[in-house]
């Protein structure tokens, strides 16, 4: 299991405490060595030691040199039947193991210290090769004593829905280093697209910060991840995609309108639309402030977005996303409360959630955005009434300067509300 860098955190010193994890209700095999005196050299000794929770080394007889070497030896029991998390970070229990030697074959005992260590005791084998030891720290810590699927699920996602999830500590005795919680969404717009970028974080070049951000499908990977690392299996990737705006089959003659009444009212000047996808080609004879309306690309497929909760939509339809303050003028984005970030953006052609399934069990997860899960039935809809405000499009606009057309520029447009109690989005893959 590797730490945040990889390295173990005494690593100078020639000692290597590194935090270790095992399958609940297993036997470990434990192994040590310790530095002898000259005065033991070449005698037969016996090594044992006391562990937490009953995980103890037996009596073993060792070969000492000047190293005394006990080698890999089956504990006197297994680990509990539930998930355990040992850990040697402030306020925290470790697994800790209490060494004593023997020089007369057991038959006295002298103590000769004590060892403590982290150890992540999961559900059930580990089915990912994402050993990140964030993944489990928050799973076994949250987790502990659960010995079911469903109870862990709960357990890891109580600390989602409190929008306040933390790596964890680089060294074995640091504090967690997100203290106000990794970010969905960093502002400004940028984020990385990977799970090991958003826990390795990122270094502000001004302030030497380095925070953890990143994006729906980032979040929706970590927390389903994490549950990997239990062992559980049954949980899935959900990809939500905006539907296309139902004025598409009109060629946008809303969108052409509003914008109009938006932008152009009494210049004179009027907005089409330009389909380049199907063949079509810029208009002539434009008049210079004529505008074409592109319909961007989302996805590969459509220019459609759904407008997260919370907007304020007022009678302007069009909203640059690029102005400062952000998506002014109006409609105004409200709070959005996510992962360590009150007004993340909140437009988007696409969001990525988490399905859990397991016996009677099936719900909706969405880790960017915290909160309760969605419960079966009609999990798509109970996820679009709570998350989903509008619907709408994105547009590249030109502007016609009188010779060529202007470099397009991305504006939004919103269409229409929410249906409550309708589904609109496209699930991939749809609930069973």
């Amino acid at each position: 299991m590797r730490r945040r860098d990889g390295n173990p955190a005494d690593a100078a010193l020639g000692e290597h405490n590194y935090p270790v994890t095992f399958k609940r209700d297993t036997i470990p095999k434990i192994m040590a060595e310790f530095e002898a005196a000259d005065v033991l050299a070449g005698a037969v000794c016996k090594v044992r030691a006391t562990g937490t929770d009953g995980v103890s080394v037996p009596a073993t007889a060792v070969q000492s040199g000047k190293k005394i070497t006990l080698p890999f030896t089956p504990a006197v029991r297994p680990w509990a039947k539930t998930v355990k998390f040992y850990t040697t970070r402030p306020n925290g229990k470790p697994f800790t193991l209490a060494w004593e030697l023997s020089l007369d074959n057991g038959n006295t005992w002298t103590g000769i210290g004590k060892t403590m260590h982290t150890a992540y005791i999961t559900l059930e084998a580990t089915k990912t090769i994402n050993w990140q030891e964030t993944l489990y720290e928050i799973g076994c810590r949250n987790s502990n004593g659960k010995s079911t699927p469903d109870a862990v699920v709960d357990a890891v996602w109580g600390e989602f829905s409190g929008r306040k999830v933390s790596r964890v500590g680089a060294g074995p005795a640091d504090p967690p280093r997100d203290p106000d919680g990794m970010i969905y969404w960093k502002p400004g717009g940028s984020y990385p697209a990977y799970l090991s970028n958003l826990l390795s974080g990122q270094v502000d070049a001004t302030t030497g910060v380095n925070s953890a951000y990143g994006s729906c499908g980032t979040w929706a990977q970590f927390f389903h991840e994490v549950l990997m690392e239990q062992g559980i299996n049954t949980a899935i990737e959900v990809r939500v995609i905006a539907p296309i705006p139902k004025d598409e089959s009109a060629d946008y003659t809303n969108a052409v309108k509003d914008y109009e009444t938006q932008f152009l009212a009494g210049s004179g000047n009027h907005a089409q639309v330009f389909f380049p996808i199907r063949g079509g080609t810029p208009p002539d004879g434009t008049k210079k402030g004529d505008v074409l309306l592109i319909p961007a690309s989302n996805n590969g497929a459509n220019n459609g977005i759904f407008f997260v909760k919370n907007w304020g939509f007022g009678a302007k339809k069009f909203l640059d996303p690029n102005t400062t303050p952000q998506y002014s003028p109006l409609p105004e984005q409200k709070d959005s409360p996510a992962q360590g970030n009150k007004r993340p953006r909140a437009w988007f052609g696409d969001h990525q959630i988490v399905r859990y399934k397991n016996a009677g069990t099936e719900n909706y997860y969405d880790p960017s955005y915290g909160g309760a899960p969605f419960k079966a039935p009609n999990l798509n809809t109970k996820w679009e009434d709570y998350s989903i405000q509008a619907y709408g499009a994105v547009f590249l606009i030109k502007l016609w300067d009188g010779t060529v057309w202007g470099s397009p520029k991305d504006i939004l447009w919103f269409e229409r509300l929410h249906t409550t109690g309708t589904s609109e989005c496209e699930f991939n893959p749809p609930p069973p």
